[in-house]
């Protein structure tokens, strides 16, 4: 039988895998076929059928800086020694996060990341007075906390939360010094907590937001005006064009100007009050536009850190500003929520922020650090301490006294404990080794500062969780944690801090991988590609041999897949053509004598 493959190379490239073109036997006991060509095998000692494993593993460079992580050799690793630059990252891929991802994860809830190298267990809280309006106002030393309870004013002692009852009738009020200012219905009035001898500033209507800046108090009217209580009670200082439509909701005093907010609908704005000193006594401006917030987006607190940086409270977050004069840079979202920031309070180098139902569902406190910001521009933060229960609004945060305070509607006033909390947790970010090839997933040792009872868990998709391992103070400091069959393109892990006999302090982490990538096979086949053949039947066949070693040659260069057909074992596959070499062991000479041997190299692909 003769064929002549110059008239018909059986070659279409460029299809998908499931239609590759494949060889019909004919008759003739071919051993294989490639791309539609049929072949004879011609294994020898000097020419040998060669079948292994392709190489698989990816030899990796040091791009990161913490030690171990290389893996020029071994299992691929993954590890934190630190958590303070708080969590918020989605993926810990350094190379394509940056260099911060090493310290961040993705959330937390009951534990403090702030000490770098010790993740431990916050303060637990409880209610030091009950009530669904109470509203935390300040806190005067040697009197403790005071509040707005459903229109009264009390004090809450420190620490025995005793309470003194003070005037009634109260819609506003704010702490100076040891001073408490507060408006009713028609007046405004101060008490320096005899409460039964207030002092009448002024008779204003419809106040609902006092504010002491600037050696001033100012007083926010439900009509859009802004009165300078030491100036007028009768000529406001200004009036917002949207009158009653428009709501007042934060004054901050810092060096550069006052700072105050509101909204109406979707539209919200800050403005800021210059302070003019250019005649004998320095006198507040009328206010000017310092930033607009994005539509939709309303402003519903403010803040200051150091008297320098703005800290906007919305109703999707928090940003921190950098006053210019008269107008802000207003950086991105700090903080992201669906329930609003509605209070702010300074506290050495934190922010303290009240965000209601953000803390496994319950109303807290998150912590910021606006001094250290990250590349991004965005603070550092994590969540704090959490409500003993309830999902109402923080109405007010006080970090006077030596203890976080905060107020929630419809629970009342909360109180950081001097116990710590039962226990806690940290999420970190999505692990993919900078790649979303499938891994398998080996082991995690955990590194821990104090031994204690620690659970871990690990997750493919960071809703379900697969328990691993908890450890017992027994265990000792440092853990390896076995993780038999986990394969997957990523992994997180979640670290559960339980007290008991001895406080747990987690330090670090180290995950352990390798790839799981089906692994490819190479064959190396000796063809022959002669004028003149014999198959395994001793069928003589004449073809073209050159016509097929260029025919193999333009497989090799298209670089495209082929099907390849064993006929002896049956087996097919989709490959590529690695390498062509053509062993001439005799002269050649004109046809049909001309022909030599085909060494040919393919790779599977799938």
């Amino acid at each position: 039988m003769t064929r002549d493959i110059t008239e018909d190379l059986g070659l279409t490239l460029g299809r998908p895998l499931n239609e590759q073109v494949a060889f019909t036997p004919d008759g003739v006991a071919w051993d294989v076929a490639i791309g539609g060509l049929s072949f004879l095998l011609a294994p020898s000692q000097q020419f040998p059928y060669r079948r292994q494993t392709a190489q698989w593993r990816r030899q990796q460079l040091d791009t990161t800086r913490e030690p171990g992580e290389q893996s020029l050799t071994g299992d691929w690793l993954r590890s934190q020694s630190s958590f303070h630059l708080g969590q918020g990252s989605r993926f810990f891929d350094p190379l394509l996060a940056g260099e911060e991802s090493e310290s961040q994860f993705a959330a937390s809830a009951g534990v403090d990341v702030w000490t770098p190298g010790v993740v431990r267990l916050l303060p637990a809280t409880s209610t030091a007075l009950a009530g669904a309006a109470v509203e935390l106002v300040g806190y005067v030393s040697g009197h403790g906390w005071i509040v707005l309870d459903a229109g009264t004013l009390k004090s809450v002692a420190d620490p025995s939360f005793s309470v003194t009852n003070g005037p009634g009738s109260v819609v506003a009020a704010t702490v100076v010094g040891s001073r408490v200012y507060y408006a009713t219905g028609t007046q405004i009035l101060h008490d320096d907590l005899g409460w039964g001898s207030p002092t009448v500033v002024g008779s204003l209507s419809n106040v609902t937001r006092l504010a002491w800046v600037k050696q001033r108090l100012l007083a926010f009217t439900s009509a859009g005006a802004i009165f300078d209580v030491a100036v007028s009670l009768t000529t406001p200082l200004y009036t917002h064009p949207l009158g009653s439509a428009w709501t007042w909701t934060g004054c901050v005093d810092l060096s550069s100007a006052v700072f105050v907010s509101g909204f109406s609908g979707d539209e919200s704005t800050v403005f800021a009050i210059p302070l003019d000193t250019s005649g004998g006594t320095p006198v507040l401006d009328a206010p000017v536009p310092a930033v607009q917030l994005p539509r939709g987006e309303q402003v519903r607190s403010m803040g200051d850190y150091l008297g320098a940086l703005l800290m906007v409270g919305t109703s999707q977050g928090a940003r921190v500003g950098v006053p210019q004069g008269t107008s802000v840079s207003l950086g991105d979202l700090s903080i992201r929520s669906s329930t609003p920031v509605t209070a702010f309070a300074e506290f050495g180098r934190w922010v303290y922020a009240g965000v209601p139902a953000s803390i496994e569902g319950v109303s807290g406190v998150w912590r910021m650090a606006p001094g250290e910001p990250l590349e991004s521009g965005v603070s550092p933060v994590a969540s704090d301490l959490v409500a003993p229960s309830g999902t109402g609004v923080v109405t007010g945060i006080s970090t006077v006294g030596g203890r976080v305070a905060f107020s929630v509607a419809g629970l009342g006033l909360v109180v950081q404990s001097l116990t710590l909390r039962t226990s806690g947790w940290l999420q970190t970010s999505r692990i993919r080794f900078n790649t979303a090839e499938a891994k398998l997933f080996s082991s995690v040792k955990l590194g821990l500062a104090q031994a204690g009872t620690v659970s871990v868990e690990e997750s493919g998709d960071g809703a379900s969780w697969t328990p691993l391992y908890t450890t017992a103070p027994a265990d000792g400091r440092d853990v390896e944690i076995l993780m038999i069959g986990r394969t997957g393109q990523e992994a997180s892990l979640r670290f559960t801090l339980t007290n008991g006999a001895q406080e747990p302090q987690l330090s670090s982490y180290v995950l352990r991988a390798a790839p799981a990538i089906p692994r490819r096979r190479l064959l190396e086949l000796p063809l022959m590609v002669m004028s003149e053949e014999r198959d395994r039947k001793n069928v003589r066949v004449s073809r073209d041999g050159w016509s097929r070693v260029r025919a193999l040659e333009a497989l090799e260069s298209s670089g495209k897949a082929v099907l390849y057909q064993d006929f002896i074992t049956g087996e097919t596959l989709d490959v590529t053509v690695e390498q062509v070499e053509f062993v001439a062991v005799t002269r050649p000479a004109e046809p049909p004598g001309w022909g030599g041997m085909a060494i040919v190299t393919l790779r599977s692909i799938r």
